[in-house]
């Protein structure tokens, strides 16, 4: 799982620095970039302790869930602090 997580944080480097200096970048390629690249990590980090304290798939699930949004707040907060 760290690997997968590993393969989307480089693949929404990767994107990102594809779009750079573009002034036509969509919301959605914005967004995609965000969820790989730090929502995949926050997803990471919050999902893995549910799973080795043996929560329900659902407790695992929301975990993910909630992870997921933050790490796009924070990604968001971060590209306009840069800008």
């Amino acid at each position: 799982a760290l690997a997968a997580t590993l393969r989307e944080l480089v693949t929404g480097e990767l994107l990102q620095n594809e779009a750079r200096g573009i002034v036509e970048v969509s919301a959605d390629h914005l967004g995609r970039i965000s969820d790989l690249k730090t929502g995949s990590l926050f997803r990471w980090c919050c999902g893995v302790a549910p799973l080795l304290a043996n929560a329900d798939e659902n407790s695992i699930r929301l975990s993910r869930d909630f992870a997921t949004r933050v790490g796009t707040a924070f990604q968001l907060i971060d590209d306009t602090l840069d800008y």
